[in-house]
């Protein structure tokens, strides 16, 4: 018994020795695992951090963004009022031109007023004088006479005015015909314009 009880103990303690190695190998795959668990956390910690730095660059690259558009907004209001200044400018200058057409409409049309009581009196439009003569070939009491206006003065020349050949009042018709066409107040067919073409009217 006394030469066995070394071997004895020694087993015991062999054995005690196996659980506390048992215990600290259970301690030490709770460790591993606890340390598993903390690198997880660990990364989610990392990956966390690292979505945070994103979201700032993110962020700053919106602020960046949005001083560039209010930067472009204020060149775009800068720009749209010279467009409007010009837009005016372009109004007021059509506007002017349309009152200038529009004064040449009337001028126009005065003009083919003119023409037109020139077209009734039947003459041919190049046979128009250029002096404001107003030219009467058929009055109503049925003789073909010339109505002339001409800085005010108006006078018809008929043919009862003209003295036919052959009358004599005591003078000279030659005479007569002569005094007359001196006379400034007397104003003959060959102070008229030039005229190629006229028609008298029946």
């Amino acid at each position: 018994m006394d030469s066995s009880q070394p071997y004895f103990i020694i087993a015991h303690k062999l054995e005690l020795y196996a659980k506390e190695n048992a215990i600290l190998r259970k301690q030490l795959e709770d460790y591993g695992r606890e340390n598993e668990i903390a690198r997880a956390e660990e990364e989610k910690v990392r990956e966390m951090s690292r979505r945070e730095q994103e979201a700032e660059k993110k962020v700053k690259m919106m602020e960046d963004i949005l001083k560039r558009v209010e930067k472009d907004m204020e060149t775009l209001k800068e720009e749209n009022k010279k467009l409007q200044r010009e837009l005016d400018n372009v109004k007021a200058a059509a506007s002017e031109r349309f009152r200038g057409l529009e004064l040449q409409v009337s001028n126009l049309e005065r003009e083919a007023e003119k023409f037109s009581l020139f077209f009734k009196s039947g003459l041919h439009p190049n046979c128009l004088p250029p002096l404001p003569y107003v030219i009467d070939i058929d009055d109503d009491d049925g003789d073909n006479e010339l109505d002339l206006l001409s800085n005010g003065l108006k006078r018809k020349l008929s043919s009862s005015e003209i003295p036919n050949e052959g009358e004599n009042d005591g003078n000279n018709s030659d005479d007569n015909m002569s005094k007359q066409l001196k006379d400034s107040s007397y104003m003959s067919v060959n102070n008229l314009p030039p005229l190629r073409q006229f028609e008298n009217k029946s």
